[in-house]
């Protein structure tokens, strides 16, 4: 479990408040359910494991890099206080008719599945957003968590369970350590079905 300190760095920089119902009320507009790793984690074997970060290890990465986080000192000068989240998505959906939410739910996940599958333009909505910083580490300093896990594994066979988002990365360099890696098996889902 992360600090509170390093949860409300967080919400500073991207500008606004995640919580423990935020995912949840999240699926009111896309109808998803928020992922539990668990649920993937001993299907097989005893072995797994999940290899993620805490956002404790992301929030020191990136003051690490960048700069130290304080109410103050924030790329949005507006968004001292983040917004919060489950209070606007909640008024939405409110607002909305029972059509409205559908067809709102139906563009989002489009939106969602185009945005995963388009790397430039995911980079550009990152690089526009002025999160890319931050991004860069929840994306590449986790891969090469991955990676690190991947190589210190010592099994001859691996099944990997992450999004596509970090696949092109975590590839290249484990060719780039040991161009004998091969794939048996690669099997895409949409992200959002």
């Amino acid at each position: 479990m992360s600090k509170k300190e390093n949860m409300d760095k967080f919400d500073r920089l991207i500008w606004f408040e995640f919580n423990k119902k935020t995912y949840s009320n999240l699926s009111k507009l896309y109808w998803l359910s928020a992922q539990n790793n668990q649920d993937f984690l001993g299907l097989v074997n005893d072995k797994d494991y999940n290899t993620d970060v805490s956002m404790d290890v992301i929030i020191e990465k990136y003051e690490k890099k960048f700069w130290t986080i304080t109410k103050d000192r924030i790329y949005n000068k507006l968004a001292k206080t983040p917004l919060k989240m489950d209070e606007i998505i909640n008024q939405t959906v409110e607002l909305m008719t029972p059509k409205e939410l559908e067809m709102l739910i139906q563009i989002n996940r489009a939106l969602m599945n185009f945005i995963i599958k388009n790397e430039n333009v995911r980079n550009s909505i990152l690089a526009t957003s002025g999160q890319w910083d931050l991004f860069g580490i929840i994306l590449y300093d986790r891969n090469k968590v991955i990676v690190d896990a991947i190589n210190k594994s010592g099994d001859n066979k691996i099944h990997i369970l992450y999004g596509l988002m970090h696949f092109n990365w975590v590839w290249q360099s484990l060719q780039e350590e040991d161009p004998n890696w091969k794939l048996v098996n690669i099997r895409y889902f949409k992200p959002i079905d």
